[in-house]
């Protein structure tokens, strides 16, 4: 408390991902562990033996802007010594004798030191694409029917950008992901230009920026929409519609209005091997309308090994399967649009497994909140939280901001991950959580682990 703390980065396992030391090794769980003890800054080296040419970490931007809310540098070796008091072969020493001993060899230094950094956050513009189609019935065009999709990918890829080949600095084509979508949304909106008769609602075609980064752009028209919430009858979703294989098509949010899985089943005429869950939320913009109690169908044909990769080309695209899906997609927003009476919004079921995490991602618990990315708070803001969870049952509500669970600060998405990831089955956990000005402790009680429900 009070102090700078000096650490080395990895583990006696250096960064060995199935070391028992992998969930404590990373840098952000080392520095929010300091920060949440009282020290004041933090200074980290690179030990001999995991990084022989001891190279400084690379700044690189998180999609989030956040921080741990103590400054920490990365330092060199030689400088390290110097702060500490000790010869470079006395650092190798002690991190040899840790390495052996699996147990630390902390010690305080009277020495003061001052440093100031300054991280210069640039900010730019972006923005969503939209198109409006008035309805032809004069009580009915101020109701809406939303077709959209995200336009944006990962550029160049690299570190921080969401690449599963980090590596390659290379375009990142997204054909699938979501080129196929925001083709899916123009060839909607040409159909309906040319058939305007055909709908008594009005119908809005979006395409979203910032999804790969949290659903920034339709979270940003759900907070500032450009007609009334209310008056969105249904949102219909093309994220990854181009990669069709043996006719397997999967809807999201079939539960989100009454009667809505019984349509889409009727509507197939295309003869889809249809698979329909409940849920309204999901890793896509449709989450953004849902939370705001809008039924939502999302529209996916399936993941692929060239996801998030430069390989997401043109070339593998399965267009014939495509036009399909688009076709299927227009003859349900025609049927939302055209019905005298509109879909009524129902709380959807959310999925669940109770299959162990503990092998993938590291989590053991489930509390079932949707964060909010788009806003930047210092804490987590929720969405909403799923029905019948662990968050449910302990009073917490979406428009919360968490800032505390157990002992742990909640600063960003990131503390609150680790903090989750740190729980286990038969935890009960104080969640702090500020409600507008007031601020909130609630009790999270885990189910054991034979019940527990493992997704976030």
């Amino acid at each position: 408390k009070g102090k700078i703390v000096v650490m080395m980065r990895f583990s006696p396992d250096g960064n060995n991902p199935h070391s028992d030391f992998y969930d404590y090794a990373a840098l952000r769980y080392k520095i929010n562990t300091a920060r949440d003890n009282g020290a004041t800054g933090v200074l980290i080296f690179t030990g001999k033996e995991n990084d022989e040419d001891d190279k400084l970490v690379k700044l690189s931007s998180e999609n989030l802007s956040t921080d741990a809310g103590i400054p920490v540098l990365n330092v060199s070796r030689p400088l390290a010594a110097v702060v500490l008091r000790k010869s470079e072969a006395e650092l190798a020493a002690i991190q040899k004798s840790m390495d052996q001993s699996k147990s630390p060899k902390s010690f305080v230094v009277k020495n003061s030191i001052v440093f100031e950094a300054e991280v210069i956050k640039e900010r730019k513009p972006t923005q969503n694409v939209i198109a409006y189609l008035e309805g032809s019935d004069a009580k009915l065009k101020d109701e809406f029917v939303v077709i959209g999709g995200h336009y944006d990918h990962l550029g160049y890829g690299g570190n921080g950008s969401g690449s599963l080949a980090p590596d390659q600095k290379k375009i990142h084509y997204g054909a699938d992901d979501n080129a196929s979508g925001t083709a899916g949304v123009l060839e909607a909106a040409r159909y309906f230009a040319a058939h305007p008769n055909a709908l008594k609602r009005s119908v809005i075609f979006m395409c979203f920026s910032g999804e790969e980064m949290g659903l920034l752009g339709s979270a940003y028209f759900t907070a500032h929409p450009a007609v009334p919430l209310e008056k969105i009858t249904a949102m219909l979703n093309m994220d990854m519609i181009g990669r069709m294989k043996d006719s397997l098509l999967s809807i999201g949010g079939a539960g989100t209005a009454q009667g809505l899985r019984d349509r889409c089943n009727a509507l197939n005429m295309q003869g889809f091997k249809l698979k329909l869950t409940d849920d309204g939320y999901g890793p896509s913009d449709h989450a953004s309308f849902y939370v705001k109690d809008i039924p939502v169908l999302f529209f996916f044909t399936g993941n692929h090994a060239n996801y998030h990769k430069p390989t997401d080309t043109w070339d593998k695209i399965n267009s014939a399967g495509e036009a399909s899906v688009v076709n299927y997609v227009c003859a349900l927003a025609a049927e939302f649009a055209s019905g005298t009476e509109r879909l009524t919004f129902t709380k959807a079921k959310s999925n669940s497994s109770s299959a162990s995490m503990a092998s993938g991602g590291g989590f053991r618990v489930s509390l079932g909140t949707i964060p909010n990315y788009a806003e930047e708070v210092e804490g987590v803001k929720l969405d909403g939280v799923r029905e019948g969870s662990v968050a449910e049952k302990s009073g917490i509500k979406g428009g919360d901001i968490i800032i505390g669970f157990g002992a742990q600060t909640i600063r960003s998405i990131y503390d609150y991950t680790d903090a989750i990831r740190a729980a286990r089955p038969g935890d009960e956990v104080k969640i702090t959580v500020l409600r507008g000005k007031e601020k909130l402790e609630l009790i999270a009680r885990f189910p054991d682990k034979a019940a527990a429900n493992v997704r976030q």
